[in-house]
Formats: C-alpha cells, sequence, structure tokens
C-alpha cells in the first residue's frame, strides 16, 4: 500500500476532491461534525448520503442539513437502503453467522452477554454452524467457507448506481460496525469501481463490541492504539490499512469553557452552592438495564456510610438522554440533597426515549458539559461520559458489582477504559472502598490529575494533549482520495457457479424466522393465540353449559306444571 501523503497546490491548500460519505441515520454525523465543517471549508466536495432515519426531535435539523445550507459544496442526499431481493436471507444469514463466530476466539470469548445478543440476530437455522465454531480445527475453515459464500452474492446493483451517479473520489462509511451491518455493500461497490473506501470508528466500543469487518476497506481511522490493536487481532486488519488520528468526536471538549458560574448552575439544578456535589452519570438503557433502582440504593449507601462528607454532600443525578425509566421516582423517594437532571420528557405519565437530535443540541452539550466542570467527581458503570468527564479533568469512579459484570469486567472496551494509560477509572471492590474514594474527592484531596492526563493522552490525543484530532483526520481522508494505486477488483467469476445452489438456499431460510427474536415473537404470538382459543373453547364450553342447565330448567320447570295439573285434575 503507498504512503497515504497529499501532495499541496501552489497556495499550501489540498487539491479539492469528491467525498461520499455514507451515513446510516441524520445522526451519524454527531462524531464527525468538525471534521465535516473542515472538509467542506477546505473546499471539498461533500456528498453526505443517509440511508434511514431515527427517532427525530420536532422541528430539528440533521446536521447535514444545516452544513449544505451553509456550503454550496456539500450535499445533503438519501442513499438507496440494502435490497431486500431473493438474496436476502442468506445475505443476513451469513453477516450474522461471521459476527456470531468471532465470540468464539481468545480475544472474544470472554464476553458471554454480547456474544448472547450477535446470537440473538441471527437465524435459528444458521446456529448450529456457529455453535461448531466452538471447535478451534472447524473454525477458521467455517469462516473461510463463510467469507466465500458471501464474496459468491450478487454486488448491490443500487449502491453501483448511487456510485456511477456521484463519481467520488472516496467512499466513507459510519457507524459501519453494527451487528449485520449492510454498509459492507459500500465497500464491495467501491472496489469494484476502484474507489477508495474508509470505515471511520464511530465510538469507543464499536471495534471491541460490535460486529465484524467483513469487507475490507482501503483505511480504517481509530483512535489510538488500544483501536489499533482491535483492528487487527479481532478483524484481521493489517497495520498499514489503518491510521490512527485520535478521538475528533472530543476535540471541542478541550476548548469548552462553563457558560454558567458554579452558583448559578447549582440553583438551575437545585443543588446548595455551598457545598460540593458528586455526579452520577446514566448509562444506555440499550445495555445497562435497571440502572434506577440501582442508583436509588447507591443514594442510600451513600448516606449511610457513615462518612461526614459523604452524608451532606449533594448529589446530582444525569439520566442518559435515550433511556426510558421513571427518573422522577428518584426525587419523589430520595433526599433533599439529591437531583435528577435534566428530567427525561413524559407523555401520559410516562418517560420518552429520545435521540441523538436531543444530545446534539447546543444548549443539552453545553448544560451537560457545565455539570461535570462544577462536580466534585464523577460516578458510573460503563458510558463515553466517562471518558468526557476524565478530558474535563475530575476524577471518575466505578464501584465494580456482580450485577454489573457482564458490561464492566466481561467486555473489552471497558478494560480498555481501566487500563489504558494507566486507566481512566478509580475502580473499587466494594462499597467501603468507593465510599473512601468518594470522600477523598469531597474533602478536596484527590491527586490523580497526572495519570488521568496520560490516559486522555493515550487514548483520546495520542499525538499530543495539544494536538487535535480534526485536522489529522481531514488530512488521512484528503490523502486517501488522492491516492492512484487503488484498482478496480471483483471476486472472480468463478464464484458465480455458486449462485444457483445460494438462491435456493436463500428460498429455504425464508421458511425459518429471520432471527432468534423473531422466533421470540413468533413463540409469543403462538402463545397469545392457544390462550385465546383456550378462553374461546372455555367460553363456548361454559356458554353451552348454561344453555343446557336452561334448557333442563326449562323443562323441569315443565314437567312439574304439567305433573300438578293432572293431579289436580284428577282429585
Amino acid at each position: 500500500m503507498a504512503p497515504m501523503t497529499e501532495p499541496a497546490d501552489s497556495n499550501g491548500a489540498a487539491t479539492p476532491r469528491t467525498l461520499l460519505w455514507i451515513l446510516a441515520t441524520p445522526t451519524s454525523t454527531k462524531n464527525f461534525e468538525s471534521v465535516l465543517r473542515l472538509l467542506a471549508e477546505r473546499g471539498h466536495a461533500l456528498v453526505l448520503a443517509v440511508e434511514g432515519e431515527d427517532i427525530r426531535v420536532p422541528g430539528a435539523v440533521p446536521f447535514g442539513a444545516q452544513l449544505a445550507a451553509e456550503h454550496p459544496n456539500v450535499a445533503y442526499v438519501p442513499a438507496p437502503g440494502p435490497e431486500r431481493d431473493g438474496w436476502a436471507p442468506v445475505r443476513d444469514a451469513v453477516a450474522g453467522a461471521l459476527d456470531a463466530i468471532r465470540f468464539h476466539e481468545p480475544h472474544s470469548r470472554d464476553m458471554p452477554y454480547v456474544a448472547g445478543r450477535a446470537t440473538w440476530r441471527i437465524s435459528p437455522a444458521v446456529r448450529p454452524l456457529v455453535a461448531l465454531a466452538r471447535l478451534r480445527g472447524l473454525r477458521a475453515g467455517l469462516r473461510r467457507v463463510l467469507r466465500t459464500l458471501e464474496r459468491a452474492l450478487p454486488p448491490s446493483r443500487a449502491a453501483a448506481a448511487f456510485l456511477a451517479q456521484h463519481d467520488p473520489d472516496a467512499v466513507l462509511m459510519t457507524p459501519f460496525l453494527d451487528f449485520g451491518t449492510p454498509q459492507a455493500r459500500w465497500i464491495r461497490a467501491a472496489r469494484e469501481r476502484g474507489v477508495a473506501s474508509c470505515v471511520c470508528v464511530y465510538s469507543w466500543d464499536a471495534l471491541a463490541l460490535r460486529g465484524q469487518i467483513r469487507e475490507r476497506p482501503d483505511l480504517l481511522t481509530v483512535w489510538n492504539e488500544a483501536q489499533r490493536r482491535d483492528a487487527a487481532e479481532i478483524h484481521g486488519l493489517a497495520a498499514e490499512r489503518v491510521a490512527v488520528t485520535g478521538a475528533q468526536a472530543y476535540d471541542h471538549w478541550f476548548e469548552w469553557e462553563p457558560a454558567t458560574t458554579r452558583e448559578e448552575f447549582c440553583a438551575r439544578v437545585g443543588l446548595p452552592a455551598d457545598r460540593p456535589f458528586l455526579l452520577y452519570l446514566g448509562s444506555s438503557g440499550g445495555y445497562i438495564k435497571g440502572e434506577l433502582p440501582y442508583v436509588r440504593e447507591w443514594v442510600e449507601r451513600l448516606r449511610a456510610s457513615g462518612r461526614p462528607e459523604l452524608e451532606e454532600v449533594g448529589v446530582l443525578v444525569r439520566p442518559h438522554p435515550k433511556t426510558k425509566e421513571s427518573w422522577g421516582e428518584l426525587l419523589e423517594s430520595g433526599p433533599d440533597r439529591t437531583r435528577v437532571w435534566p428530567l427525561p420528557r413524559t407523555e401520559h405519565g410516562a418517560s420518552l426515549q429520545l435521540s441523538d437530535y436531543n444530545v446534539s443540541a447546543p444548549d443539552a452539550r453545553r448544560e451537560y458539559f457545565d455539570s461535570i466542570f462544577h462536580s466534585a467527581g464523577v460516578v458510573g458503570i460503563n458510558t463515553s461520559a466517562l471518558i468526557e468527564s476524565a478530558i474535563v479533568g475530575r476524577p471518575v469512579h466505578t464501584l465494580l458489582e456482580e450485577r454489573w459484570r457482564y458490561a464492566q469486567e466481561e467486555t473489552r472496551h471497558f478494560r480498555q477504559l481501566a487500563d489504558a494509560g494507566g486507566g481512566a477509572l478509580r475502580l473499587s471492590r466494594s462499597f467501603d472502598e468507593h465510599a473512601a474514594q468518594l470522600a477523598e474527592v469531597v474533602r478536596g484531596d484527590w491527586d490523580g490529575g497526572d495519570a488521568q492526563r496520560e490516559y486522555v493522552r493515550s487514548f483520546v490525543r495520542p499525538h499530543g494533549l495539544d494536538e487535535p484530532a480534526t485536522p489529522r483526520f481531514a488530512a488521512t481522508i484528503e490523502a486517501l482520495a488522492g491516492r492512484r494505486d487503488i484498482v478496480a477488483a471483483a471476486p472472480p467469476a468463478s464464484l458465480r457457479l455458486l449462485r444457483p445452489p445460494l438462491r435456493a438456499l436463500s428460498a429455504a431460510l425464508t421458511l425459518f424466522p429471520a432471527s432468534e427474536a423473531d422466533l421470540q415473537r413468533l413463540r409469543d404470538r403462538g402463545r397469545k393465540r392457544a390462550r385465546r382459543a383456550d378462553r374461546r373453547v372455555r367460553g363456548t364450553a361454559r356458554k353451552r353449559g348454561r344453555r343446557a342447565r336452561r334448557t333442563l330448567r326449562r323443562r323441569w320447570r315443565r314437567l312439574r306444571g304439567s305433573v300438578g295439573g293432572r293431579l289436580g285434575r284428577a282429585a
């Protein structure tokens, strides 16, 4: 692979390129806004193509649409979604099986909960095949067979036509690494056209916690060396295909200053300004279940710890914006020194699940920053908010408990959060140790700032704390788009011989549920139908019984009347 360098023109600017960026949803831009804005300002033709939609806040304008309105060289367009044709069942089954097999490898087999999530998404017809991957001698062969079958499938005509329409110098994709991602079709379409392709890692857990990179891109952008190792060990990407740029998603965190004074912020959330407060940052409800009762218990144990610093300390609980738990209950049952801010939106008494539109709003971001900045210390289970707190320079605490083992010690990305660069977290295995650490930060005795800065340097800004990631990311993309060594390549024509049996297999797979989740829904539906049928049978039997009893009573009354009449006449 050629070195990724981009010759500058006479005035030092990069040659303008056409960049096609495939986004799963409108809010997939959230962690790349600074990069997109910089590329637009440098004069590149940006085509932001959106495949789908997510939960929309009324009146919200996606960032991509805003950028297109500001820059004539930016287009915001819909992208064709994945084809749901006759090949879809076998395509989905092969992709899901490849994702699930990775959790039998040594690097991922100690994550049973995540492995279960991957298996939950595949067809029950494929599960016996995945089970064979437990046998070390068969695993590599199974992966090769499945990969060959995937390459034998017809390419996406819609993706090929879309690339021909826009004729880009490079195709970029995000988030890409979801289980069974359909975005792999864009890499194949780009390769067959001879166009450079790039997968842009969206988040800190994407490589460790989600699906497999099945189609090899020409480039993968990652935040740090830990993610580079993930790319090699989990996804089999060679080092020359991986570029460590730093975490561009967090560049603005290094520049921000609080929008409020501490007194103003405490007055806003309802906490006394004359004492420190601890900030509890909630996790995503999609991964951490039942966090509300845990937080209630945590606050109660904090107050009963016997440590004077914690008996009177303020506690601000900030729920994850996508949670649907009723966090208002914490205020109703907790002490007056505990506040929940902001409260989730409700409708008809139930909490509404919000979306990244809410998280991305400028006011929400600044308020979130202020809550961390003004706190004495931060507590959480496993969330990217702990990284943001480390950037701000606040001590970050996690209590390791058996109930959260599946989300903490049994996940690779949490171990990186705890270990990289000395670790961002102050871990504790008992509540007494946890309370002692919190009492220390409330007193102002914490002295771990140097170690925390080293974590931020290694994990967020590996090229130096003073070097933002955005310019390096943009230069990397410009270099990729300027490469001339990428030639068109298609799978061998001999693989087409596999298509007739694959088409028959695809038709057979339609007889099975598409995933374990679909099977569970069918089971639930069957149980409901059985209960309804049982109620109908029992109801019919009861009706017939009542009808028979009424008939017998009528006949008995008639018989009694007839016999009584005859006896009367006889007398």
